[in-house]
């Protein structure tokens, strides 16, 4: 007795026990509840799950409408019947489009469990064809996977690609735009139009399509490529996204390439083949002929019905066997071919026989014995039986060529097949190990025993599909090698024992190899990001440095200049003022590990520098130590700074004094030297070319494993507090990662430390002379000066002004921008490191309103800031922070005297002041203006030397204006001119115009406006 769980929606308590016996009658054991409102359905719905719903539709605050809804609203999939007193049928149709299964008049509650136990079953089919359509799912993915078939989605409205991994594997590219543009890119050029083609009509047609096309995958080989694909599309029917499944056919093109006639045949020959349909009448003539007979064996169904099937399929040596089983077939209904697929050989109308499977079953029609036969074409897949033979011979090929050794277990013989390479992995010849279990166990490392047979006990009883552990096996040298062994059981006992089991071996050497050379690179990688950061750190700090040491060495030094000798403030603000010397040179060590320092190459004998040094260092090392040096003689030239190297060569040796406190011997040895090994810098190998070493060796105390990871880091130091800043290294680290070198290390503890540093070979050069400069005094030139930093920017404008020039100062690009676009400027000087706006982003900007704006650069850091984006313009030029008041003024005074124009303007205008006022405007922009006080006297000096352009104004008492435009205009056709006036409130203007005058402007006119007009006009002009 099956159990029924049943949720009434009915409001009579007499219908529900009616029903309730109707299901029990039928042999149903009955659980319920009844519900009468919505809040009660949906508490009994949430309260468990009932196998179906019986509803009235009449009940007068809920009926079965309302029931759907709410069951509906659960998400539960429940069979729903209403059962009622009477239903019309326009209700009844209405109801099952709202969702009921069924419906049951309660006057003939006998269709009740019927109905009930129908509809019951028809929703566990569907969760059972549920389940098996996710199975389905899980068998067709492990089935793309295994058949190497890729997976693409192109969702339309985003222009967005999804490739599965097969995809990008037969593309051969690791990353991609996941764009319609990326991908058209990759089909070939002949085939990309057909292909889209081909798509749109498929959208357009909502059917699937496939097509072969070639790609041009990201190593260059061009590959065929079938693909399949069909569209989705949304509500209102347009497409939302392409799906399909990619296959790389190149071989089998290749192959058709190669058979293309033949193959054209047997491939059409194979697409077309159907099962045939047969059926003959108790004479054997046929009755029934369907189209896949019509092409198997060449016979049209008008030509095959009425015939003997034997004379229409089988060859003749076969008629009489034939005849004689059909005889005892109609005659007792029985034969030995019946209800079984069998194979035999079958024969078309042009006499070719051909493998066919046949199935024959009795049927009975209007009370005569028939025969139905099924013929099945096999010739393909007696091909592919062969071809898979082939196929297993060619996998076993491929992996003894891949490296990977195949054994095979036979519980039931107790033997192993091993294969020659599983064999030749461990080193043995084909003859040297048998077919015993044990050649295989026991040779696995002891420590790895335990570990290999859980993974087999586990893979015998059923828990994994397949087991993959890593072990270690004996070799014929007594060597053990890493293996990854993968197995499988394929036959068991009843009882599930396995009785066979195959399994591959991979040689893990090479990829063990490859993981520890992964995790050295990652080493070195960590090592240079960390030196890099501590570098960009060390820079800031120097940064913010240079900002306050420009405030303290610049005030203390124009201090110290207008003091007298006998002032009693003259001895404190020298010490500020050497103080702050000292500071500088301590950000210099900074800048120097961060490799911001600015550098003076030039060309260096290690040798001369040694020399030099030679008291220096006998002076810092005491008379403990010994010093020996050992200088390669013709030592060839390095281009760095003499002054870092020298500084370099003293932080080792006071390195290495330290390093010796009881005495020893300090060895500084020079050499052409091609080193080995790793450079302590970045932990990276050191290229294999010839360079200049110095090298420092000490018989102290050493270094540990640790200490070495940390020593080149900035303020590290083993010595006690107040011993040492620990920048000594890190500015050796600095100078030669500056210098292009490379930097090597060994120590052993108790014995001593070797510091080699290696500077590439370089020609001989000779620094230029600096340039003679003139007094750095200003004229009143404007000069803007933009500074973040107040006490920065506030000493800057102190010294500008004193050296007679006329600042705008501004705390950020923004701000300087509006005073640039006040008035014209005849410098910037802006910071570069700023927040909002940098410098060389203000100075793109500044030169968008003035092209000929020279400025200047000042910053903490060196020009390696502004080279690292696009290097220095014409008319730029860069300091470093701290400046002194005499480096800026000759700075600003170097600019300015290399500013001025070729370009020759002559300014025609009866009024002084307004000649005055726009040759002032014109000059401070280093433009050569000339003047004229009427038209007469501007064509006697355009007659001597034509200027570039001629500004005149329009009325004026001898020759005007629109006269002299006239006259240059014909004899002087390359002058440019620009008319400016203000009477009749510019109406003159136009006229000027078209009389030849290349612009024109109205009076008054402001600075900024008169030189755009100016740079405008004498701008690059096409031709006329």
């Amino acid at each position: 007795m099956s159990t029924l769980r049943v949720l009434f929606v009915e409001d009579s308590e007499l219908d529900v026990e009616l029903e309730r016996r109707a299901l029990e009658q039928a042999g149903h054991r009955v659980e319920s509840r009844c519900v009468e409102n919505a809040a009660a359905m949906r508490e009994a719905l949430a309260g468990g799950r009932w196998d179906v719903v019986l509803a009235d539709c009449r009940l007068p605050r809920f009926n079965a409408n309302s029931a759907l809804a709410v069951l509906h609203e659960s998400g539960w999939e429940i069979p729903f019947i209403v059962v009622t007193g009477t239903v019309s049928d326009r209700e009844a149709v209405a109801l099952m489009r709202a969702g009921a299964t069924d419906y049951v008049l309660k006057d003939n509650l006998v269709r009740l469990a019927p109905v009930v136990e129908r509809t019951v079953a028809e929703v566990q089919d569907r969760r059972q064809a549920r389940a098996k359509l996710l199975d389905s799912m899980e068998r067709l993915n492990l089935a793309l996977d295994a058949a190497r078939l890729g997976i693409w989605e192109w969702d339309l409205a985003a222009n967005s690609l999804y490739f599965s991994p097969e995809c990008r594997r037969m593309v051969g590219v690791e990353t991609f735009a996941c764009t319609w543009e990326a991908l058209a890119a990759l089909v070939h050029p002949d085939d990309l139009p057909r292909a889209v083609e081909e798509a749109k009509s498929a959208i357009a047609a909502r059917e699937s399509y496939s097509t072969e096309l070639r790609i041009r995958r990201g190593d260059g080989e061009l590959r065929w490529i079938l693909n399949f694909a069909q569209a989705r599309y949304s509500a209102d029917g347009a497409p939302e996204r392409l799906i399909g499944i990619v296959q790389d056919i190149t071989e089998r093109k290749r192959a058709e390439e190669q058979l293309s006639r033949s193959q054209t045949l047997l491939n059409s020959m194979i697409s077309s083949a159907l099962d045939g349909f047969i059926v003959m009448d108790s004479k054997g003539s046929v009755v029934l002929w369907n189209r896949a007979a019509e092409t198997m064996f060449g016979y049209t169904a008008a030509e095959a019905e009425g015939r003997q099937l034997h004379e229409l399929v089988a060859p003749e040596s076969t008629h009489a066997a034939y005849m004689a089983g059909l005889r005892t077939f109609f005659a007792t209904g029985e034969g030995r071919i019946l209800r079984r697929i069998i194979e035999l050989t079958a024969q078309r109308r042009d006499g070719v026989e051909f493998p066919v499977e046949l199935g024959v079953a009795p049927l009975y029609l209007s009370g005569q014995l028939h025969a139905v036969g099924v013929v099945r074409d096999i010739t393909e897949r007696k091909r592919a039986e062969v071809a898979l033979r082939e196929s297993e011979q060619r996998w076993q090929f491929a992996l003894e060529s891949a490296g990977d050794g195949v054994w095979d277990w036979n519980a039931q013989t107790g033997t192993t097949f091993f294969s020659r390479q599983w064999k030749a992995l461990l080193g043995y010849e084909d003859h040297e190990i048998g077919s015993n279990p044990s050649e295989f166990s026991d040779r696995i490392h002891p420590d790895d025993v335990q570990t290999f047979q859980e993974a087999l006990d586990r893979h015998h009883a059923g828990e994994t599909l397949a087991y993959s552990v890593e072990y270690r096996l004996r070799c014929k040298d007594g060597s053990y090698k890493p293996i990854l062994g993968r197995g499988r059981v394929i036959e068991r006992a009843p009882d599930g024992t396995p009785l066979r089991m195959i399994g591959i071996h991979t040689d893990l050497t090479p990829l063990k190899a490859a993981e520890a050379e992964r995790e050295r690179l990652q080493t070195q990688f960590f090592q240079a990001q960390k030196m890099e950061s501590l570098g960009r750190l060390a820079g800031g700090i120097a940064h913010d440095f240079n900002n306050l040491l420009t405030v303290i060495n610049g005030y203390a030094g124009l201090s110290l200049t207008n003091l007298p000798a006998d002032a009693s403030l003259r001895e404190p603000l020298e010490q500020i003022h050497g103080a702050g010397e000292r500071a500088t040179a301590l950000v210099r060590q900074l800048l120097a590990f961060s490799r911001k320092s600015p550098p003076a190459p030039d060309s260096v004998n290690l040798n001369d520098v040694v020399e030099d040094l030679r008291k220096t260092v006998l002076r810092l090392v005491g008379e403990d130590i010994r010093i020996v040096c050992s200088l390669a003689p013709d030592l060839p030239l390095t281009v760095a700074d003499r002054n870092q190297v020298e500084q370099l060569l003293l932080n080792l040796v006071v390195n290495s004094r330290d390093a010796m406190p009881n005495g020893g011997v300090l060895t500084i040895e020079t050499a052409i030297a091609t080193p080995q090994g790793v450079c302590a810098l970045c932990n990276r190998e050191i290229p294999r070319l010839a360079y200049v070493a110095l090298r420092v060796r000490d018989t102290g105390t050493g270094v540990n494993e640790q200490t070495l990871r940390h020593m080149f880091e900035p303020f590290f130091t083993t010595k006690p507090v107040g011993q040492g800043t620990g920048l000594g290294l890190s500015v050796v680290h600095g100078i030669v990662r500056q210098s292009n070198g490379h930097l090597q290390v060994t120590s052993e503890l108790g014995v001593g430390v070797e510091m080699s540093a290696y500077f590439p070979l370089g020609a001989e050069r000779k620094a230029a002379p600096a340039p003679r400069l003139r007094a750095a005094v200003g004229h009143g030139e404007t000069v803007v000066l933009v500074e973040d930093a107040p006490e920065v920017r506030l000493f800057l404008v102190r010294v500008l002004d004193s050296f007679g020039y006329r600042v705008l100062d501004a705390p950020s690009g923004p701000a300087a921008l509006e005073l640039l676009a006040a008035e014209p400027a005849d410098l910037l000087i802006t910071d570069v490191v700023m927040p909002t706006m940098d410098g060389r982003e203000l100075a793109s900007r500044a030169r968008a309103l003035q092209p000929d704006l020279p400025i200047l650069f000042v910053s903490g850091y060196s020009a390696d800031v502004i080279d690292s984006s696009k290097g220095l313009l014409a008319g730029e030029e860069f300091i470093v922070k701290p400046v002194s008041p005499d480096a800026l003024a000759s700075a600003v005074r170097r600019i300015l005297a290399g500013r001025r124009h070729s370009t020759r303007i002559l300014v025609v205008d009866d009024e002084p002041g307004i000649r005055g006022y726009v040759r002032s405007v014109l000059e401070r922009s280093g433009y050569i203006v000339d003047e004229a006080d009427d038209g007469a006297v501007a064509i006697s000096k355009i007659r001597q030397a034509p200027p570039d352009l001629v500004i005149t104004d329009l009325v004026m008492p001898e020759k005007e204006g629109l006269e002299l435009i006239s006259v240059l205009r014909r004899s002087y056709p390359s002058v440019r001119i620009l008319a400016m006036s203000g009477a009749a409130g510019g109406r003159f203007l136009p006229i000027a115009e078209h009389l030849g005058a290349d612009g024109s402007l109205p009076k008054p006119v402001g600075p900024a406006e008169l030189l755009a007009k100016v740079r405008e006009l004498l701008s690059p002009q096409p031709a006329r």
